[in-house]
């Protein structure tokens, strides 16, 4: 089955984003709708960076009975629009349930949109403040449960996991049993990265520690989903850990 592509053209501030720093830009906006596994699509929607590079950004629709758990908006409204009516023509359920895995607007920028469409949008306890601060949407729902690095959360048949500050203080994973897939979201890296991207609102120190938390717990995923980069498995939990000592150490070094 071929994805389903939407290509309107746009233009958005990216405030706050893992892509890049805070800039006025135009991006070519597009949507594309993928099968992914037994009742998983991994929705991909791309900014245009200022030297041409076309950046996607992950996230999944998970069928959940006769309704749809949306991990992730696409980048802004207008592309969450997209997503939606992709959804509807590829699909044909509703969506009940939205998680938004850290604040960023790569990862929330819908969720006023969705909210209004009668879902539920959820985050992890520190979204909602971090995202008012930036101006962005603000879940209304939130796990309590995720206070402390390793700890869990129910949400349907899904896990939701928080592995402590790594890519900003809030960033959350999802694991979906049946399909042995975790959505990791923006604190895993890439196989093709060299280095860890955006940083400022992460923590470099414990980034490693949370790979490992991660790994102890998903480390026989099938999948592991990175939001910037093509899917891949368990080895990216090294890989990125790897990469943040180097940042690290790099950081000190400057100091």
């Amino acid at each position: 089955m071929r994805p389903i592509q939407i290509l309107p053209l746009l233009c958005l501030l990216l405030a706050g984003t893992s892509a890049t720093t805070q800039a006025q830009m135009n991006i070519e906006s597009e949507v594309e709708l993928t099968p992914f596994a037994d009742g998983v699509w991994l929705h991909t929607s791309y900014a245009v960076l200022r030297d041409g590079t076309r950046f996607p950004s992950h996230g999944l629709v998970v069928r959940e009975g006769d309704t749809l758990v949306l991990v992730d908006t696409a980048w802004g409204v207008e592309q969450t629009e997209n997503l939606l009516e992709a959804i509807d023509a590829e699909i044909g359920l509703p969506i009940s349930g939205v998680v938004v895995t850290h604040f960023h607007a790569d990862r929330l920028g819908g969720a006023d949109l969705l909210a209004a469409e009668g879902a539920e949008v959820w985050a992890h306890p520190l979204t909602p403040g971090l995202a008012k601060e930036r101006g962005g949407a603000v879940p209304e729902f939130v796990f309590e449960e995720l206070q402390a690095p390793g700890d869990t959360a129910p949400f349907g048949n899904l896990e939701v996991f928080y592995p402590g500050p790594a890519h900003t203080y809030d960033n959350i994973m999802v694991w979906l049993p049946e399909q042995q897939i975790l959505f990791a979201g923006c604190p895993v890296r890439g196989a093709e990265d060299k280095n860890m991207g955006n940083v400022r609102d992460g923590d470099l120190a414990h980034w490693p520690t949370a790979m490992k938390l991660a790994d102890e717990r998903y480390g026989s995923a099938k999948h592991v989903v990175a939001s910037h980069s093509e899917p891949a498995g368990p080895e990216l939990f090294g890989h990125t850990a790897y990469l943040a000592r180097l940042a690290a150490d790099e950081a000190a070094a400057e100091e």
